[in-house]
């Protein structure tokens, strides 16, 4: 087959090749994903004049490790057993969002480039259980720009989400059954939002914020413990000024609701509840410190503190964490978390049945990644970022 490959000691790189039947293959392929990203893995660098955000095949071959594009591997390979497309490719996802359901098991939301939500759960709660592949998941309307996951009093999984025009949707579990359908996504409107987060007070209510193509804050609540309560208007929620481009919930050890937003300048911002009553006052927003930041997610360590994962308006990650288990504990400085090659757009907490921290994000191409607690110590390191 007549093509152009880069070698590099025992990596090489093949792009260009033609349609050709008489070879004779002895090889085994071992990853798929961009250029860049099998580049990154066998730690190695994408020549000149290779576009490395194209699809490709990992390969090994009699003595070596490739790396070689979609349409060379579809135009050198005829036997019957390759498929095409040879793969099922993705849309780039540009948003995801992760749940627990009632069993312990993550499901994943994410976000495709069209706005059509796709998913994919565990498909045990062993933590160490396989994932089901991604399938698509309904989806409003229009599309969807953002979605976030909340839990009902009776542990039901319920979602949110805004669409290009600014509606918001909502669809939950029909019943606590883990494996339960889903309603259909019923308007949640009243005030056009660009953005949704929702967290749940201590009393088991899901309270929800928006942010509206302004920046101002709005939210709403449920009346009522139980499940099925109304719930109350929106209304406008305490703003930063220059108003808001992100915002996220977590619960301190002591349960009481804590805020996070970036606002229009990319700075941190930070309020929480002053009391663990779940009727509490707000305290006024306050400077959370750290460079120039797009978007923001936090989560809760197995031991109740809370580690915020905040993106950079480069595409890195950093984080920074309670430095004890008290509430009212001091937070450490931000600093550098480690970040897939060509920086993230989105990123978002799930925790494993053993209660370890599992973080998916959408890189600056469209990948989905993940990484997680190596072990159930909250001090446990992290593995690296994989594919997803």
């Amino acid at each position: 087959a007549a093509g152009g490959s880069s070698s590099g000691g025992k990596t090489w790189f093949g792009t260009g090749f033609h349609t050709d039947s008489d070879e004779d293959h002895c090889v085994t392929l071992c990853g798929y994903g961009t250029i860049s990203w099998l580049a990154q893995q066998l730690g190695v660098t994408v020549p000149a004049g290779i576009d490395g955000t194209k699809q490709a095949y990992a390969m090994f071959t009699w003595d070596s490790i490739g790396i070689i594009d979609q349409p060379s591997m579809v135009a050198i390979t005829q036997e019957a057993w390759l498929r095409q497309p040879t793969t099922v490719v993705l849309a780039p996802a540009r948003f995801i969002s992760a749940g627990d359901l009632e069993d312990g098991r993550i499901q994943v939301f994410a976000i495709q480039n069209n706005g059509q939500i796709i998913t994919r759960w565990k498909t045990t709660n062993n933590p160490n259980s396989a994932w089901t592949a991604w399938s698509n998941f309904q989806t409003p309307a229009g599309g969807a720009n953002s979605i976030c996951v909340a839990y009902l009093s009776d542990k039901r999984m319920q979602l949110f989400a805004t669409n290009p025009q600014g509606g918001t949707m909502s669809c939950w579990k029909a019943t606590t059954d883990p494996n339960a359908a889903w309603t259909a996504w019923s308007p949640f409107n009243g005030v056009a939002l660009k953005f949704v987060a929702a967290g749940d007070l201590e009393d088991g209510r899901i309270q929800l914020f928006g942010i509206e193509t302004n920046g101002q804050l709005v939210s709403r609540w449920k009346v009522s413990t139980d499940p099925n309560a109304a719930w109350t208007a929106w209304s406008a929620f305490q703003t930063p000024a220059g108003g808001v481009s992100s915002i996220c919930a977590a619960r301190l050890s002591d349960k009481r609701l804590q805020l996070f937003a970036t606002n229009a300048a990319g700075g941190a911002v930070s309020c929480w509840k002053v009391t663990t009553d779940p009727n509490a006052a707000w305290t006024p927003w306050s400077a959370f410190d750290g460079a120039a930041l797009d978007f923001v997610a936090a989560g809760d360590l197995e031991d109740g503190r809370i580690q915020i994962f905040a993106v950079e308006a480069n595409g890195q990650i950093v984080s920074r964490w309670k430095t004890t288990s008290d509430p009212n504990s001091a937070w450490t400085s931000w600093s550098n978390f480690q970040t897939p090659a060509g920086g993230v757009t989105s990123i978002s907490v799930g925790y494993l049945s053993d209660n370890r921290m599992q973080l998916f994000a959408t890189q600056s191409q469209g990948e989905t990644m993940s990484c997680w607690k190596t072990t159930t110590d909250p001090n446990a390191a992290w593995t690296a970022w994989s594919a997803f």
